[in-house]
């Protein structure tokens, strides 16, 4: 009787470390939730803020030009020529 009041209390025992111990992780999630929370915030006020830098170099489609009409024509002097 004595063995199995012995065994009983050490399952016990074990019961109570292993409920201490979730506890214990479940605090420590809710803790980072709590700091995800203020960082996702965080990042969304930064995302707000570059929207509104970004929206200063916004252009029209009608004032863009093509990169080749900006670009001044060369003729080369040096033509080479063709190898047969």
């Amino acid at each position: 009787m004595t063995v199995a009041s012995d065994e009983q209390a050490d399952g016990i025992a074990q019961v109570n470390v292993a409920v201490s111990q979730m506890d214990t992780v479940v605090q420590q999630n809710s803790e980072l939730v709590v700091q995800l929370a203020s960082l996702a915030g965080a990042l969304q006020d930064h995302a707000n803020q570059l929207n509104h830098a970004v929206e200063q170099f916004r252009v029209e489609e009608a004032d863009v030009m093509d990169a080749s009409d900006a670009l001044p024509s060369v003729q080369l002097g040096y033509q080479p020529e063709p190898a047969y």
